[in-house]
Protein backbone atom coordinates (compact mmCIF):
# COMPACT_ATOMS: atom_id res chain seq x y z
CA UNK A 1 0.00 0.00 0.00
CA UNK A 2 1.12 3.43 -0.86
CA UNK A 3 0.28 5.84 1.89
CA UNK A 4 -0.60 9.60 0.93
CA UNK A 5 0.42 12.76 2.31
CA UNK A 6 -2.12 13.23 5.39
CA UNK A 7 -0.47 16.90 6.10
CA UNK A 8 0.65 19.60 3.73
CA UNK A 9 2.89 22.87 5.12
CA UNK A 10 4.30 25.36 1.98
CA UNK A 11 7.15 27.26 3.81
CA UNK A 12 9.83 30.02 2.36
CA UNK A 13 13.39 29.91 3.31
CA UNK A 14 15.57 32.93 2.00
CA UNK A 15 12.88 33.23 -1.23
CA UNK A 16 13.43 29.01 -1.18
CA UNK A 17 10.00 27.37 -1.24
CA UNK A 18 9.74 24.42 0.27
CA UNK A 19 7.35 21.68 1.09
CA UNK A 20 6.44 19.92 3.94
CA UNK A 21 4.42 16.95 3.55
CA UNK A 22 3.90 14.01 6.26
CA UNK A 23 3.17 10.57 5.62
CA UNK A 24 2.45 8.42 8.40
CA UNK A 25 5.32 8.92 10.78
CA UNK A 26 7.46 10.97 8.81
CA UNK A 27 7.98 14.38 7.71
CA UNK A 28 9.48 14.82 4.23
CA UNK A 29 10.71 18.36 3.15
CA UNK A 30 11.01 19.20 -0.83
CA UNK A 31 12.61 21.78 -2.82
CA UNK A 32 9.79 22.86 -4.71
CA UNK A 33 12.43 24.34 -7.43
CA UNK A 34 13.66 21.08 -8.61
CA UNK A 35 11.41 18.53 -6.56
CA UNK A 36 14.44 17.25 -4.21
CA UNK A 37 13.97 15.25 -1.41
CA UNK A 38 16.17 17.94 1.40
CA UNK A 39 15.11 15.53 4.35
CA UNK A 40 13.41 12.95 6.54
CA UNK A 41 12.46 13.55 10.33
CA UNK A 42 13.17 11.18 11.87
CA UNK A 43 15.77 9.83 10.55
CA UNK A 44 15.41 6.46 9.89
CA UNK A 45 18.56 5.48 11.67
CA UNK A 46 17.08 7.21 14.50
CA UNK A 47 13.83 5.44 14.20
CA UNK A 48 15.67 2.28 13.99
CA UNK A 49 17.76 2.84 17.28
CA UNK A 50 14.63 4.30 19.29
CA UNK A 51 12.94 1.13 18.57
CA UNK A 52 15.98 -0.65 19.94
CA UNK A 53 15.47 0.59 23.07
CA UNK A 54 12.54 -0.67 23.94
CA UNK A 55 11.93 -3.05 26.96
CA UNK A 56 12.21 -6.44 26.41
CA UNK A 57 9.38 -8.16 25.10
CA UNK A 58 7.94 -11.15 27.18
CA UNK A 59 8.37 -13.60 24.41
CA UNK A 60 12.23 -12.86 24.45
CA UNK A 61 12.08 -14.12 28.71
CA UNK A 62 12.25 -17.76 27.86
CA UNK A 63 15.30 -17.25 25.45
CA UNK A 64 17.72 -15.10 27.60
CA UNK A 65 16.97 -17.49 30.82
CA UNK A 66 17.91 -20.72 28.71
CA UNK A 67 20.67 -19.09 27.64
CA UNK A 68 21.92 -17.03 30.09
CA UNK A 69 22.31 -13.79 28.88
CA UNK A 70 22.07 -10.06 30.19
CA UNK A 71 22.46 -11.37 34.14
CA UNK A 72 23.29 -8.87 36.37
CA UNK A 73 26.55 -9.40 38.99
CA UNK A 74 25.44 -11.19 42.08
CA UNK A 75 27.66 -10.40 44.75
CA UNK A 76 25.87 -12.75 47.50
CA UNK A 77 24.91 -15.97 46.56
CA UNK A 78 21.31 -16.67 45.46
CA UNK A 79 18.73 -18.51 47.40
CA UNK A 80 17.26 -21.46 45.86
CA UNK A 81 15.61 -21.31 42.33
CA UNK A 82 12.65 -23.42 40.91
CA UNK A 83 13.48 -23.28 37.52
CA UNK A 84 10.25 -24.64 35.79
CA UNK A 85 8.37 -21.79 37.64
CA UNK A 86 9.99 -19.19 35.16
CA UNK A 87 9.81 -21.12 31.89
CA UNK A 88 5.98 -21.82 32.77
CA UNK A 89 5.07 -18.14 33.98
CA UNK A 90 6.82 -15.84 30.98
CA UNK A 91 5.28 -18.15 28.57
CA UNK A 92 1.70 -17.74 30.12
CA UNK A 93 2.75 -13.81 29.53
CA UNK A 94 4.01 -14.00 26.04
CA UNK A 95 1.11 -16.06 24.89
CA UNK A 96 -1.71 -13.74 26.87
CA UNK A 97 -2.02 -11.61 24.06
CA UNK A 98 -1.19 -8.32 22.36
CA UNK A 99 -0.18 -5.50 24.39
CA UNK A 100 -2.81 -2.58 24.14
CA UNK A 101 -3.09 0.54 24.77
CA UNK A 102 -5.66 2.69 25.76
CA UNK A 103 -7.66 3.22 23.09
CA UNK A 104 -7.63 -0.86 22.64
CA UNK A 105 -5.13 -0.65 19.61
CA UNK A 106 -2.53 -2.91 19.31
CA UNK A 107 0.43 -1.21 19.92
CA UNK A 108 3.47 -3.48 18.19
CA UNK A 109 0.93 -4.22 15.20
CA UNK A 110 0.94 -0.21 14.90
CA UNK A 111 4.11 -0.09 15.46
CA UNK A 112 5.09 -2.68 12.39
CA UNK A 113 3.26 -1.23 9.92
CA UNK A 114 4.54 2.27 10.45
CA UNK A 115 1.41 4.16 11.69
CA UNK A 116 2.84 4.86 15.44
CA UNK A 117 3.03 9.04 15.99
CA UNK A 118 1.84 9.45 13.42
CA UNK A 119 2.40 13.45 12.21
CA UNK A 120 -1.84 14.85 12.36
CA UNK A 121 -1.05 18.15 12.23
CA UNK A 122 1.38 20.68 11.10
CA UNK A 123 1.37 24.56 12.11
CA UNK A 124 3.74 27.34 10.83
CA UNK A 125 6.45 28.43 9.82
CA UNK A 126 7.60 31.25 11.82
CA UNK A 127 9.99 34.07 10.75
CA UNK A 128 12.27 31.97 12.78
CA UNK A 129 11.23 28.94 10.24
CA UNK A 130 9.92 26.75 13.14
CA UNK A 131 7.37 24.18 12.77
CA UNK A 132 4.75 22.49 15.05
CA UNK A 133 4.36 19.10 14.77
CA UNK A 134 1.72 17.52 16.38
CA UNK A 135 1.88 13.38 16.88
CA UNK A 136 -0.75 10.81 17.38
CA UNK A 137 1.49 9.78 20.95
CA UNK A 138 -0.30 13.34 22.13
CA UNK A 139 2.63 14.97 22.25
CA UNK A 140 3.49 19.10 20.77
CA UNK A 141 7.31 18.75 18.66
CA UNK A 142 8.57 22.11 17.75
CA UNK A 143 11.12 21.53 14.94
CA UNK A 144 13.73 23.97 13.37
CA UNK A 145 13.79 24.39 9.57
CA UNK A 146 17.28 25.51 8.40
CA UNK A 147 18.14 27.09 5.26
CA UNK A 148 18.85 23.51 3.21
CA UNK A 149 15.62 22.23 4.54
CA UNK A 150 16.86 19.76 6.95
CA UNK A 151 14.55 19.41 10.34
CA UNK A 152 16.15 19.50 13.37
CA UNK A 153 13.73 18.77 17.22
CA UNK A 154 14.01 21.49 19.48
CA UNK A 155 11.36 19.96 21.85
CA UNK A 156 9.23 17.96 22.81
CA UNK A 157 6.25 17.94 24.89
CA UNK A 158 3.26 15.66 25.87
CA UNK A 159 -0.16 16.69 26.16
CA UNK A 160 -2.89 15.29 28.99
CA UNK A 161 -5.72 14.59 26.11
CA UNK A 162 -4.90 14.47 22.57
CA UNK A 163 -4.79 17.64 20.31
CA UNK A 164 -7.24 18.18 17.66
CA UNK A 165 -6.01 22.16 16.88
CA UNK A 166 -2.63 23.91 16.89
CA UNK A 167 -2.09 27.72 15.84
CA UNK A 168 0.36 29.85 16.76
CA UNK A 169 -0.15 33.15 17.81
CA UNK A 170 0.11 36.43 16.11
CA UNK A 171 3.41 37.13 17.66
CA UNK A 172 4.83 33.91 17.01
CA UNK A 173 5.70 33.34 20.89
CA UNK A 174 3.04 30.62 21.99
CA UNK A 175 1.29 27.81 20.75
CA UNK A 176 -2.30 27.72 21.23
CA UNK A 177 -3.83 23.86 21.43
CA UNK A 178 -7.41 22.78 22.19
CA UNK A 179 -7.65 18.82 22.43
CA UNK A 180 -10.68 16.36 22.33
CA UNK A 181 -12.05 17.22 25.97
CA UNK A 182 -12.83 21.35 24.96
CA UNK A 183 -9.95 22.50 26.39
CA UNK A 184 -7.04 25.18 25.09
CA UNK A 185 -3.85 25.13 26.58
CA UNK A 186 -1.07 27.85 25.99
CA UNK A 187 2.58 26.81 25.44
CA UNK A 188 5.61 28.81 24.84
CA UNK A 189 7.13 28.13 21.37
CA UNK A 190 10.62 27.81 22.71
CA UNK A 191 11.99 27.53 26.23
CA UNK A 192 15.59 26.96 27.51
CA UNK A 193 16.53 24.51 30.04
CA UNK A 194 17.26 27.86 32.23
CA UNK A 195 14.07 29.19 31.89
CA UNK A 196 12.55 25.81 32.81
CA UNK A 197 14.43 25.84 35.62
CA UNK A 198 13.23 29.12 36.52
CA UNK A 199 9.88 27.90 35.99
CA UNK A 200 10.30 25.05 38.51
CA UNK A 201 11.68 27.05 41.09
CA UNK A 202 9.46 30.23 40.98
CA UNK A 203 6.68 29.87 43.43
CA UNK A 204 4.28 31.87 40.78
CA UNK A 205 3.84 29.17 38.91
CA UNK A 206 1.28 26.86 39.17
CA UNK A 207 1.95 23.60 40.38
CA UNK A 208 2.69 20.17 38.41
CA UNK A 209 -0.77 18.66 37.44
CA UNK A 210 -1.26 15.03 38.54
CA UNK A 211 -0.48 14.23 34.89
CA UNK A 212 3.07 15.95 34.89
CA UNK A 213 4.00 14.18 38.08
CA UNK A 214 2.91 10.69 37.36
CA UNK A 215 3.81 11.09 33.37
CA UNK A 216 8.36 9.64 34.22
CA UNK A 217 8.96 6.74 35.45
CA UNK A 218 10.67 6.77 39.06
CA UNK A 219 14.17 4.62 39.06
CA UNK A 220 13.19 1.28 40.71
CA UNK A 221 14.71 1.34 44.12
CA UNK A 222 16.12 -2.39 43.56
CA UNK A 223 19.11 -3.04 42.81
CA UNK A 224 21.33 -6.01 41.64
CA UNK A 225 22.81 -6.54 45.42
CA UNK A 226 18.91 -6.75 46.69
CA UNK A 227 17.18 -9.05 43.73
CA UNK A 228 18.11 -12.72 43.49
CA UNK A 229 15.56 -14.54 41.84
CA UNK A 230 16.11 -15.01 38.32
CA UNK A 231 12.63 -13.65 37.64
CA UNK A 232 12.69 -10.15 39.89
CA UNK A 233 16.15 -9.52 37.63
CA UNK A 234 14.66 -9.81 34.68
CA UNK A 235 11.78 -7.44 35.87
CA UNK A 236 14.80 -5.37 37.30
CA UNK A 237 16.07 -5.23 33.85
CA UNK A 238 12.92 -4.13 31.86
CA UNK A 239 12.36 -1.48 34.60
CA UNK A 240 16.07 0.28 34.42
CA UNK A 241 15.33 0.17 30.71
CA UNK A 242 12.67 2.37 31.41
CA UNK A 243 13.76 4.42 33.13
CA UNK A 244 16.65 5.16 31.06
CA UNK A 245 14.84 5.44 28.10
CA UNK A 246 13.04 7.74 29.85
CA UNK A 247 15.66 9.65 31.03
CA UNK A 248 17.09 10.12 27.40
CA UNK A 249 14.00 11.11 25.97
CA UNK A 250 13.24 13.81 28.24
CA UNK A 251 11.54 17.06 27.66
CA UNK A 252 11.39 20.34 28.85
CA UNK A 253 8.25 20.49 31.60
CA UNK A 254 7.16 23.56 30.67
CA UNK A 255 4.32 25.24 32.26
CA UNK A 256 1.07 24.50 29.97
CA UNK A 257 -1.39 27.09 30.91
CA UNK A 258 -5.31 26.19 30.74
CA UNK A 259 -7.24 29.91 29.02
CA UNK A 260 -10.41 28.27 28.38
CA UNK A 261 -12.88 25.45 28.40
CA UNK A 262 -15.67 23.68 26.19
CA UNK A 263 -18.23 21.49 27.27
CA UNK A 264 -17.77 19.01 24.09
CA UNK A 265 -14.91 18.32 21.61
CA UNK A 266 -13.08 21.03 20.22
CA UNK A 267 -12.88 20.88 16.74
CA UNK A 268 -10.75 24.50 15.26
CA UNK A 269 -9.49 27.48 16.74
CA UNK A 270 -8.54 31.12 15.52
CA UNK A 271 -6.53 33.76 16.79
CA UNK A 272 -6.74 37.17 15.56
CA UNK A 273 -5.40 40.83 16.51
CA UNK A 274 -7.63 43.53 16.08
CA UNK A 275 -7.25 47.58 15.94
CA UNK A 276 -9.60 49.41 18.85
CA UNK A 277 -9.92 52.38 17.70
CA UNK A 278 -12.37 53.25 20.70
CA UNK A 279 -9.64 53.07 23.38
CA UNK A 280 -7.61 56.39 23.66
CA UNK A 281 -4.81 56.18 22.32
CA UNK A 282 -5.74 53.41 19.75
CA UNK A 283 -4.52 49.50 20.91
CA UNK A 284 -4.15 46.25 19.90
CA UNK A 285 -7.07 43.94 21.37
CA UNK A 286 -6.91 39.83 20.88
CA UNK A 287 -9.39 37.28 20.23
CA UNK A 288 -9.44 33.78 20.26
CA UNK A 289 -12.20 32.05 18.48
CA UNK A 290 -13.09 28.05 19.05
CA UNK A 291 -15.46 25.63 17.54
CA UNK A 292 -16.87 22.30 18.84
CA UNK A 293 -18.73 19.74 18.19
CA UNK A 294 -21.88 21.22 19.46
CA UNK A 295 -22.71 23.83 16.96
CA UNK A 296 -21.40 26.46 18.78
CA UNK A 297 -18.50 29.22 17.74
CA UNK A 298 -17.51 31.08 20.71
CA UNK A 299 -15.37 34.64 20.75
CA UNK A 300 -13.77 34.80 23.62
CA UNK A 301 -10.60 37.87 24.65
CA UNK A 302 -6.93 36.81 24.17
CA UNK A 303 -4.46 36.29 26.46
CA UNK A 304 -4.59 36.96 29.15
CA UNK A 305 -8.16 37.58 29.65
CA UNK A 306 -9.44 34.42 28.24
CA UNK A 307 -11.99 33.76 30.49
CA UNK A 308 -14.19 36.57 29.06
CA UNK A 309 -16.77 35.36 26.94
CA UNK A 310 -17.31 38.06 24.02
CA UNK A 311 -20.10 36.53 22.20
CA UNK A 312 -21.34 33.26 20.48
CA UNK A 313 -21.77 32.97 16.67
CA UNK A 314 -25.12 30.69 16.50
CA UNK A 315 -26.23 29.09 13.35
CA UNK A 316 -24.94 25.94 12.59
CA UNK A 317 -27.13 22.77 13.36
CA UNK A 318 -24.38 20.21 13.35
CA UNK A 319 -20.74 20.31 14.41
CA UNK A 320 -18.28 22.84 13.14
CA UNK A 321 -14.92 21.62 11.85
CA UNK A 322 -13.52 24.81 10.11
CA UNK A 323 -12.92 28.57 10.77
CA UNK A 324 -11.34 30.97 8.72
CA UNK A 325 -10.23 34.62 8.93
CA UNK A 326 -8.89 35.98 5.69
CA UNK A 327 -5.96 37.88 5.81
CA UNK A 328 -7.17 40.90 3.99
CA UNK A 329 -10.48 41.28 6.22
CA UNK A 330 -9.96 39.89 9.72
CA UNK A 331 -13.71 41.14 10.90
CA UNK A 332 -14.81 38.59 8.49
CA UNK A 333 -15.38 34.66 8.96
CA UNK A 334 -15.85 31.89 7.07
CA UNK A 335 -17.17 28.66 9.35
CA UNK A 336 -18.65 25.22 8.08
CA UNK A 337 -18.72 21.42 9.17
CA UNK A 338 -21.64 18.84 9.38
CA UNK A 339 -24.07 21.10 7.67
CA UNK A 340 -24.97 21.33 4.01
CA UNK A 341 -24.02 25.08 4.21
CA UNK A 342 -21.15 27.32 4.96
CA UNK A 343 -21.58 30.36 7.14
CA UNK A 344 -19.86 34.02 6.55
CA UNK A 345 -20.13 36.10 10.22
CA UNK A 346 -19.34 39.20 11.27
CA UNK A 347 -18.01 37.70 14.17
CA UNK A 348 -17.72 40.52 16.37
CA UNK A 349 -21.36 41.24 16.60
CA UNK A 350 -22.31 37.47 16.00
CA UNK A 351 -24.27 37.97 13.24
CA UNK A 352 -24.68 35.61 9.97
CA UNK A 353 -24.47 38.28 6.57
CA UNK A 354 -24.69 35.40 4.56
CA UNK A 355 -25.07 31.15 4.16
CA UNK A 356 -24.26 29.45 1.02
CA UNK A 357 -25.71 26.26 0.25
CA UNK A 358 -22.70 23.83 -0.57
CA UNK A 359 -24.16 20.75 -1.09
CA UNK A 360 -26.53 22.28 -3.77
CA UNK A 361 -23.66 23.59 -5.86
CA UNK A 362 -21.96 20.22 -5.23
CA UNK A 363 -24.40 18.04 -6.86
CA UNK A 364 -25.12 20.95 -9.61
CA UNK A 365 -21.97 20.39 -10.34
CA UNK A 366 -20.89 16.98 -10.41
CA UNK A 367 -24.22 16.39 -12.69
CA UNK A 368 -22.63 19.06 -15.55
CA UNK A 369 -20.27 17.81 -18.25
CA UNK A 370 -16.43 18.31 -17.14
CA UNK A 371 -15.01 16.15 -19.96
CA UNK A 372 -13.26 19.06 -21.69
CA UNK A 373 -11.93 20.07 -18.34
CA UNK A 374 -8.11 19.66 -18.33
CA UNK A 375 -6.96 22.71 -16.02
CA UNK A 376 -5.81 20.26 -12.90
CA UNK A 377 -2.41 18.44 -13.08
CA UNK A 378 -2.23 15.50 -13.09
CA UNK A 379 -5.78 14.45 -13.26
CA UNK A 380 -4.92 10.54 -14.68
CA UNK A 381 -8.42 9.99 -14.49
CA UNK A 382 -10.96 12.15 -17.02
CA UNK A 383 -13.34 14.17 -15.34
CA UNK A 384 -15.93 12.87 -16.99
CA UNK A 385 -16.07 9.52 -15.31
CA UNK A 386 -17.05 10.70 -12.10
CA UNK A 387 -18.91 14.16 -13.19
CA UNK A 388 -21.44 12.85 -14.34
CA UNK A 389 -22.63 11.29 -11.12
CA UNK A 390 -24.22 13.24 -8.29
CA UNK A 391 -22.45 13.22 -4.87
CA UNK A 392 -25.47 11.43 -3.45
CA UNK A 393 -25.16 8.63 -6.16
CA UNK A 394 -21.37 8.70 -6.04
CA UNK A 395 -21.10 8.84 -1.99
CA UNK A 396 -24.14 6.60 -0.86
CA UNK A 397 -25.51 9.41 1.30
CA UNK A 398 -27.06 12.33 1.30
CA UNK A 399 -24.23 14.48 4.13
CA UNK A 400 -21.37 16.06 3.49
CA UNK A 401 -18.58 17.36 5.82
CA UNK A 402 -16.28 20.18 5.28
CA UNK A 403 -12.58 19.00 5.96
CA UNK A 404 -10.86 22.18 5.32
CA UNK A 405 -11.35 25.85 4.35
CA UNK A 406 -8.21 28.32 3.09
CA UNK A 407 -7.86 32.14 1.81
CA UNK A 408 -5.27 32.81 -0.67
CA UNK A 409 -4.63 36.45 -1.11
CA UNK A 410 -4.66 37.98 -4.84
CA UNK A 411 -1.90 39.20 -5.94
CA UNK A 412 -1.14 38.92 -9.33
CA UNK A 413 -4.53 40.29 -10.21
CA UNK A 414 -7.24 42.26 -8.81
CA UNK A 415 -10.52 43.95 -10.23
CA UNK A 416 -13.97 43.33 -10.15
CA UNK A 417 -13.66 44.40 -5.54
CA UNK A 418 -12.06 41.11 -5.24
CA UNK A 419 -9.45 40.94 -2.91
CA UNK A 420 -8.79 37.34 -2.94
CA UNK A 421 -9.88 33.57 -3.29
CA UNK A 422 -11.71 31.06 -0.66
CA UNK A 423 -10.90 27.33 -1.05
CA UNK A 424 -13.00 24.62 0.03
CA UNK A 425 -12.81 20.94 0.30
CA UNK A 426 -15.37 18.22 1.46
CA UNK A 427 -14.53 14.84 3.14
CA UNK A 428 -14.43 11.91 0.23
CA UNK A 429 -15.24 14.73 -2.57
CA UNK A 430 -12.69 14.72 -5.17
CA UNK A 431 -12.99 18.15 -5.79
CA UNK A 432 -12.15 21.55 -4.80
CA UNK A 433 -14.50 24.77 -4.85
CA UNK A 434 -13.25 28.30 -5.69
CA UNK A 435 -14.80 30.94 -4.01
CA UNK A 436 -14.03 34.90 -4.78
CA UNK A 437 -14.29 36.97 -1.46
CA UNK A 438 -15.38 40.44 -2.71
CA UNK A 439 -15.25 43.83 -0.75
CA UNK A 440 -19.16 43.53 0.49
CA UNK A 441 -17.64 40.33 2.16
CA UNK A 442 -19.68 38.04 0.51
CA UNK A 443 -18.75 34.98 -1.12
CA UNK A 444 -19.19 34.51 -5.35
CA UNK A 445 -18.97 30.99 -6.39
CA UNK A 446 -16.09 30.75 -9.26
CA UNK A 447 -16.25 27.13 -9.76
CA UNK A 448 -15.59 23.69 -9.40
CA UNK A 449 -11.93 21.83 -9.88
CA UNK A 450 -12.67 18.08 -10.47
CA UNK A 451 -9.21 15.90 -9.55
CA UNK A 452 -9.24 12.32 -9.90
CA UNK A 453 -8.94 11.32 -6.06
CA UNK A 454 -10.00 12.67 -2.69
CA UNK A 455 -8.78 15.71 -1.73
CA UNK A 456 -7.19 15.42 1.74
CA UNK A 457 -5.12 18.53 2.68
CA UNK A 458 -4.04 22.07 1.19
CA UNK A 459 -1.03 24.07 1.70
CA UNK A 460 -1.48 27.75 0.02
CA UNK A 461 1.47 29.68 -1.11
CA UNK A 462 0.33 33.41 -1.13
CA UNK A 463 3.76 34.79 -2.84
CA UNK A 464 3.02 32.50 -5.54
CA UNK A 465 -0.29 32.73 -5.72
CA UNK A 466 -0.45 29.14 -5.91
CA UNK A 467 -2.25 26.27 -3.82
CA UNK A 468 -0.55 22.81 -3.25
CA UNK A 469 -3.24 19.95 -2.44
CA UNK A 470 -2.30 16.33 -1.56
CA UNK A 471 -4.89 13.16 -3.45
CA UNK A 472 -5.74 9.99 -1.72
CA UNK A 473 -4.37 7.69 -3.91
CA UNK A 474 -5.52 4.73 -2.01
CA UNK A 475 -9.58 4.77 -1.51
CA UNK A 476 -11.63 5.56 -4.70
CA UNK A 477 -13.06 8.46 -5.50
CA UNK A 478 -16.42 9.52 -3.19
CA UNK A 479 -15.27 7.23 -0.96
CA UNK A 480 -13.67 6.61 2.49
CA UNK A 481 -13.85 3.33 2.43
CA UNK A 482 -13.53 1.33 -0.98
CA UNK A 483 -9.76 0.78 -1.48
CA UNK A 484 -8.35 0.53 -5.33
CA UNK A 485 -6.36 -2.04 -6.48
CA UNK A 486 -2.48 -1.61 -5.69
CA UNK A 487 -1.58 -1.18 -9.52
CA UNK A 488 -3.90 1.24 -9.37
CA UNK A 489 -2.52 3.16 -6.50
CA UNK A 490 0.95 3.46 -8.02
CA UNK A 491 -0.28 5.06 -10.82
CA UNK A 492 -2.74 7.40 -9.53
CA UNK A 493 -1.28 10.82 -8.68
CA UNK A 494 -0.43 11.73 -5.14
CA UNK A 495 -0.38 15.86 -5.36
CA UNK A 496 -1.72 18.33 -7.43
CA UNK A 497 -1.59 21.99 -7.70
CA UNK A 498 -3.32 24.91 -9.29
CA UNK A 499 -1.87 28.72 -9.59
CA UNK A 500 -3.90 32.18 -10.33
CA UNK A 501 -2.72 33.51 -13.29
CA UNK A 502 -2.67 37.22 -14.49
CA UNK A 503 -5.81 37.03 -16.35
CA UNK A 504 -7.69 35.93 -13.55
CA UNK A 505 -8.06 32.31 -13.95
CA UNK A 506 -7.10 28.86 -11.81
CA UNK A 507 -4.61 26.07 -14.03
CA UNK A 508 -2.54 23.53 -13.11
CA UNK A 509 0.63 24.65 -15.62
CA UNK A 510 3.45 26.91 -14.42
CA UNK A 511 6.76 26.60 -12.55
CA UNK A 512 5.49 23.64 -10.80
CA UNK A 513 4.44 21.06 -13.33
CA UNK A 514 8.04 19.18 -13.08
CA UNK A 515 8.71 19.72 -9.15
CA UNK A 516 5.50 18.23 -8.64
CA UNK A 517 6.07 15.51 -10.68
CA UNK A 518 9.93 14.75 -9.45
CA UNK A 519 8.07 14.59 -5.90
CA UNK A 520 5.75 12.18 -6.80
CA UNK A 521 8.21 10.02 -8.46
CA UNK A 522 10.37 9.84 -5.18
CA UNK A 523 7.42 9.56 -2.97
CA UNK A 524 6.38 6.38 -5.08
CA UNK A 525 10.20 5.23 -4.13
CA UNK A 526 9.66 4.83 -0.96
CA UNK A 527 8.88 1.62 0.61
CA UNK A 528 5.60 0.97 0.66
CA UNK A 529 3.39 -0.06 3.70
CA UNK A 530 2.64 -3.64 3.88
CA UNK A 531 -1.10 -4.10 3.50
CA UNK A 532 -2.24 -6.88 6.46
CA UNK A 533 -5.64 -6.20 5.72
CA UNK A 534 -8.59 -4.65 7.43
CA UNK A 535 -6.46 -3.49 10.33
CA UNK A 536 -4.13 -1.69 7.77
CA UNK A 537 -7.12 -0.16 5.97
CA UNK A 538 -8.61 0.77 9.46
CA UNK A 539 -5.75 2.50 10.72
CA UNK A 540 -5.37 4.11 7.23
CA UNK A 541 -8.79 5.67 7.25
CA UNK A 542 -8.29 6.58 10.46
CA UNK A 543 -5.76 8.60 9.82
CA UNK A 544 -7.13 9.82 6.33
CA UNK A 545 -10.78 10.41 7.50
CA UNK A 546 -12.40 10.97 11.09
CA UNK A 547 -14.57 14.30 10.72
CA UNK A 548 -17.90 11.79 9.69
CA UNK A 549 -17.67 10.23 12.96
CA UNK A 550 -18.20 13.75 14.79
CA UNK A 551 -21.69 13.49 13.63
CA UNK A 552 -23.94 12.38 15.98
CA UNK A 553 -26.28 9.53 15.84
CA UNK A 554 -29.91 9.37 15.33
CA UNK A 555 -29.99 12.88 13.15
CA UNK A 556 -30.05 11.64 10.04
CA UNK A 557 -32.84 13.48 8.21
CA UNK A 558 -35.47 11.93 6.59
CA UNK A 559 -35.64 12.01 2.93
Amino acid sequence: MLRPFQCLLGCLVENTGILLAASGSYIYSFDLLHGSLLSTWPAPAQTQSALSETPTPASQLVEEHSTGKNEPEILEPPQKRRKNSLSAEVSHIASAGPVLNENGDDVESKKSQGFCSAVIKLAGPTKDQCVVAVTEDKCIRVLQLSTKGLLTQLSERPMPKRPCAVILTPDEKSILCADKFGDVYSLPLIVSSSQDNNATTNGNHDKPSLDERTSLPKAPAANSRTVHTRRNQEALRNQQKVTKLAAKKKTLISRRKLLLGHVSLLTDLVCITLADETLSPPSQRRYILTSDRDEHIRVSRGIPQTHVIEGYCLGHTEFVTKLCIPGWNKKVLISGGGDDFLLIWDWLSGTARQKVDLKNLINNEFKKDHATSKSVHNANEPSSTISNLSVSEACGQSRIAVSGIWDLRRTAWESEGVEGEIIVTCEGIPALFIFALDVETKLQYRGCCPVSCNVVDVTTLNEKSTIIFSLDNCHTAFSTTALAGEAEQFSRPMLGYLSFNSSGHWEGIGDLEDPIACIEQTAKTQEPVKNSGQENERLLRELLYGIENLRKRGQEDDE
